[in-house]
């Protein structure tokens, strides 16, 4: 039961992350690194917005699921709570994208690839409340699908202009994420509807714009975690893109396949902490099924390793970092989400925030010292990861013997 639904919640967090890595990989191989790079970079910030907003799912998910007689009231409002964080993200968005065209940091096909996916990026807190909303109308199947042709159209377009312009070919990968993203909105809405959630206007009895600050500031800080690891990877591989374009390539690549494994794991540990609250297993258990999970991975990541692989500033040292990292994560990303719902939504924040600052500052140093390669870089993230895992195992075995 605990892969099952923690396997059904995994593979939605999967989907984006794994798109953004064959986006990344396709750019560099067929476009040369500084197109991968840059694609990389411009996903980074939509990953950014997708993780700070995933906590409007969760307030749809618990405040409507339960079909209420003020289910519609809720739901219009998270409704208005979803339109103003797509402003939100629209305009931190647009913001970037000029600070780091000014840079030039985002130059040509990357910033074509930019402004061709900034319907996409603006539309992903609609995305996670309409997410909400099949969940509890029992539409799940429809999330699914919707998700799948979100995460492939923009990388069967890439593939199919293979042997166009590197600015052809990004534009128009843009504009199809974007399009599918606007008619997933548009017939997720007419579902809704027909199922019964009729929004089209005002209830009574709706809050007002102070609850929907309150609503955005406890999605926001429900993500905090999270959010603090998108942001740093989006520092990350800005400081990667200073430090050259076939660097940048490796840390796009890096951290996109750290996404697809470890972003999952926070679904597994919600599930296996909602399993051990209810008295169904010990914590130990859950963390060593998820070691013999991620240990395939791990053999899997170092198989690749000796792989010849022809995409510029993705070595086999870079692979190996990655399942070195797949080791440490069942303690890491796993554990720590089962603290926080063992024991409450900040418990292994402050370590988290300790463990991310010296990261950057240590990635900081190696630029200023000319060492900033992306196997150096990612030697310093699995470094803070361990760091973490530690902090977090010692933080659970303290709170045994206080109980105890």
């Amino acid at each position: 039961m605990f892969l099952k639904k923690g396997g059904m919640l995994g593979l939605a967090a999967i989907l984006p992350g794994g798109q953004a890595l064959a986006m990344v990989a396709l750019a560099g191989l067929l476009h040369g690194a500084s197109s991968g790079s840059r694609v990389g970079l411009v996903l980074q910030l939509a990953g950014l917005s997708t993780v700070a907003f995933v906590g409007v799912t969760i307030l749809v998910v618990n405040r409507c699921g339960a079909k209420t007689s003020e289910w519609r009231v809720r739901l219009h409002e998270l409704r208005l709570l979803a339109r103003c964080a797509s402003l939100i993200s629209a305009t931190v968005y647009a913001g970037f994208v000029a600070f780091l065209a000014s840079l030039e940091e985002l130059a040509g096909a990357g910033l074509v690839f930019a402004i061709a996916s900034g319907v996409a990026v603006s539309c992903i807190p609609l995305l996670s409340w309409q997410a909400g909303v099949m969940q509890a109308l029992d539409l799940e199947r429809l999330n699914l699908v919707w998700g799948v042709l979100i995460a492939i159209a923009p990388v069967v377009a890439l593939i199919f202009l293979r042997g166009c312009a590197a600015s052809v070919a990004l534009g128009v990968a843009g504009s199809v994420w974007s399009l599918v993203v606007v008619a997933s909105v548009l017939h997720r809405e007419y579902a809704a509807s027909r199922a019964g959630a009729t929004i089209g206007r005002v209830p009574p009895g709706a809050a007002g714009l102070r609850g929907v600050v309150r609503d955005l500031i406890s999605s926001l800080l429900g993500a905090s975690d999270g959010l603090m690891m998108m942001v740093v990877f989006t520092v990350l591989l800005t400081l990667a893109h200073i430090a050259g374009d076939s660097e940048a390539l490796g840390v796009a690549f890096a951290i996109n396949v750290a996404r697809i494994f470890v972003l999952p794991l926070k679904q597994f540990g919600m599930v296996g902490g909602r399993l051990v609250l209810q008295g169904a297993g010990a914590v130990s258990s859950y963390v060593g099924l998820m070691c013999a999970v991620l240990s395939i991975i791990a053999i899997a990541l170092v198989a690749c390793a000796m792989l010849d692989i022809h995409l510029s500033g993705v070595s086999p040292e870079l692979f190996l970092l990655l399942a070195l990292q797949m080791t440490i994560e069942p303690f890491g990303a796993f554990l720590s989400t089962m603290r926080k719902v063992i024991e409450g939504p900040s418990a292994t924040v402050a370590g988290l925030a300790v463990c991310l600052v010296l990261v950057v500052a240590a990635s900081c140093c190696l630029l200023y010292f000319g060492l900033f390669t992306a196997v150096n870089v990612w030697l310093v993230w699995v470094a803070g990861r361990i760091v973490f895992a530690v902090s977090t195992c010692v933080g659970l075995r303290s709170r045994e013997l206080t109980a105890t």
